[in-house]
């Protein structure tokens, strides 16, 4: 997955993941790869935006950009884990 902007050339390293194209300038907001059979879109990475700020709304009254990345890797984590009973929990005793 990935939109049409440049940014996306810092992903080509990242073998785990399948890249396809939106045009949003072409009103274009999915793309079915005929070939691969794949659907590409931006919706889950849109969600997750959309779900990191609800959360940072609601639960800071503040944050500091000093530790962005902090709060963004820890509403990474519980989104990654989020399908796992007792995920924290359990990750924390194994870490023991």
């Amino acid at each position: 997955m990935k939109d049409s902007s440049s940014e996306w050339r810092s992903f080509r390293g990242a073998r785990h993941f399948k890249h396809g194209m939106v045009k949003h300038g072409a009103k274009e907001y999915a793309h079915y790869d005929y070939r691969s059979g794949e659907t590409f879109h931006v919706n889950t990475v849109e969600g997750f935006w959309r779900l990191f700020k609800a959360s940072i709304r609601s639960t800071h009254v503040q944050i500091s950009e000093k530790h962005m990345n902090r709060y963004l890797s820890e509403f990474t984590f519980r989104a990654t884990n989020r399908q796992r009973v007792n995920g924290m929990f359990d990750l924390l005793v194994g870490a023991l």
